[in-house]
């Protein structure tokens, strides 16, 4: 039910590994270090520790959806392979699947909650339609970024196989 079955080649990857594959680029190099600061900038919940974010960016580089590089500055750095693009791409429909069955154990929850204390169900409920309406608005802000990306690049449905 969790974000958490996304598979490639058998091996699922958790979400912090779903993330931190999302978050390092492809056209450029990246140390552990820009890309603990940009997740943690990116999540504002999350600040990813060294011992976390290097053994998921070597098991990344290990399953071919990082390759490893030096930085500018001769230190280590990472980037997304063809093939870890590739597979981000063949994975948002099952992300989407799987925020769905988010979605849908969270309303049970709330309705549960309002069964057991209908007082502090309100408070409960009322803290996730603000989150949600959050995520609308930083949602429209991302779509409106992709528009005008696709608009800007000339982009086109790339197929997967």
């Amino acid at each position: 039910m969790w974000l958490g079955i996304i598979k490639h080649n058998g091996k699922v990857l958790s979400p912090v590994e779903l993330i931190t594959l999302m978050e390092v680029p492809n056209s450029e190099v990246i140390s552990a270090k820009q890309l603990m600061e940009k997740i943690e900038m990116e999540t504002s919940y999350w600040k990813p520790e060294r011992g976390t974010i290097y053994p998921i960016m070597h098991r990344l580089t290990g399953m071919g959806l990082l390759k490893k590089t030096k930085t500018e500055g001769n230190t280590l750095g990472f980037r997304r392979t063809q093939e870890g693009t590739a597979f981000l791409r063949s994975s948002f429909d099952e992300i989407a699947i799987q925020l769905e069955v988010f979605v849908k154990y969270f309303s049970s929850v709330a309705d549960s909650a309002v069964k057991i204390d209908p007082i502090k169900s309100l408070r409960f409920i009322e803290k996730m339609e603000t989150l949600a309406d959050e995520l609308k608005v930083k949602l429209a802000k991302i779509k409106t970024r992709a528009h005008e990306i696709v608009e800007e690049d000339d982009w086109h449905e790339i197929s997967i196989e």
